[in-house]
């Protein structure tokens, strides 16, 4: 009988365990569930982008600097055709409403994006800035980038800015860059 009752306690506190983690994770899914409901485009400022990524040169002899990618609130993007070319050659095109929806989707399962404030940049180093302009949620996060990114890179940032630049363009277009420097109003 004694050896019963210590399989029963742990079978009791592996059942708590269960209980929480399976409780924890429905709340969570809940949560994701209701932002992404909440997640509007704000009509209010067709000409901001809803969402967008700049890179700010490094203070060295390769300025490397320019829009890496945005999307407004009726479906255009317009983005870097590759890596290198940021700030020299770009295409457009537009996004089906179905795409929109999953990029509002995607914003709301990395909720941690809609909290950013501020950022970390170290002096002189390359950095990219990321704003978000939905309908009840504004952002403006900056980042250093490049060699010394590794102290302070932010993973949901990254995931963002992956899944805008592999979103596929139907009839993508050349076009010239949306903006030369984002204006520090467009995400107050």
């Amino acid at each position: 009988m004694a050896k019963r009752r210590p399989k029963q306690e742990v079978c009791r506190y592996l059942l708590c365990c269960f209980a929480c983690c399976a409780l924890l994770s429905f709340c969570s899914k809940e949560k994701a569930a209701s932002q992404a409901r909440k997640l509007a485009v704000d009509p209010s400022y067709p000409e901001v982008p809803l969402v967008m990524f700049h890179r700010y040169p490094a203070y060295s002899p390769e300025l490397i600097c320019g829009p890496i990618v945005g999307v407004w609130s009726d479906g255009r993007i317009v983005r870097v055709e590759s890596e290198g070319t940021i700030g020299k050659s770009y295409v457009e095109g537009k996004l089906t409403a179905e795409q929109l929806q999953q990029l509002l989707g995607f914003i709301a399962t990395q909720e941690r994006l809609l909290e950013l404030e501020g950022g970390y940049l170290i002096v002189d180093a390359a950095s990219e800035r990321l704003g978000i302009r939905l309908k009840d949620h504004c952002v403006l996060y900056e980042e250093t980038v490049g060699d010394f990114a590794q102290f302070q890179h932010n993973a949901d940032m990254a995931q963002l800015r992956q899944h805008l630049m592999s979103i596929e363009i139907a009839a993508p277009r050349p076009c010239d860059p949306p903006w030369r420097v984002p204006p520090d109003n467009w995400y107050e």
